[in-house]
C-alpha cells in the first residue's frame, strides 16, 4: 500500500491530491494552474499505472497514458524513473518498460488533451538509456 499526498502551498498548504493505493513517482508542472504526475503501482492497483494531467486546485484528473497491468519493479536508479517535458499543449515522456519480458526505455509524445501518445524511439536497457534534454518547438 502506498500513500501520497501533493500539497500545493503559496501561503499555506493545501492538500490537492491524496491517494491510499497510488506510486507517484514524478510530477513536472506544465503551468501555474496544470501538473502532470506519473504513476508506477508494484501491486495492487497496476491498471492505474500511467501519465495523469491535474490541475493544481485539485480538480480535473485527466489520463494521458495507460499501461495496463505493467508492473514496475526496476525502477532502482533515478536513470529509470520518467522523465517528462512539456508545453502548454503537448508533453514528452521518458518511461521504463518491458518489451517481451526484456527491460527496455520508449521516448512517447503526445498532447496534453488526452489522445494515445506516440512512441518515437525504445532501446533495451541493455543497450543502453535514453534521456530527454530539450524541448524545442518549431
Amino acid at each position: 500500500m502506498f500513500f501520497c499526498e501533493l500539497v500545493h502551498s503559496i501561503f499555506a498548504s493545501q492538500t490537492i491530491y491524496s491517494s491510499q493505493a497510488q506510486a507517484i513517482v514524478t510530477i513536472h508542472a506544465v503551468s501555474s494552474p496544470t501538473l502532470l504526475m506519473y504513476i508506477e503501482n508494484t501491486n495492487n492497483a497496476l491498471d492505474q499505472n500511467g501519465l495523469w494531467k491535474l490541475k493544481t486546485v485539485g480538480s480535473g484528473l485527466t489520463r494521458l497514458t495507460t499501461v495496463p497491468g505493467q508492473k514496475y519493479g526496476d525502477l532502482e536508479l533515478p536513470a529509470q524513473w520518467p522523465q517528462i517535458v512539456s508545453n502548454s499543449q503537448s508533453y514528452a515522456l521518458r518511461i521504463s518498460q518491458d518489451q517481451n519480458q526484456v527491460p527496455a526505455t520508449a521516448l512517447m509524445v503526445g498532447t496534453l488533451n488526452g489522445g494515445t501518445p506516440t512512441t518515437f524511439a525504445s532501446v533495451k536497457l541493455e543497450d543502453g538509456i535514453m534521456f530527454l534534454v530539450g524541448w524545442a518547438m518549431l
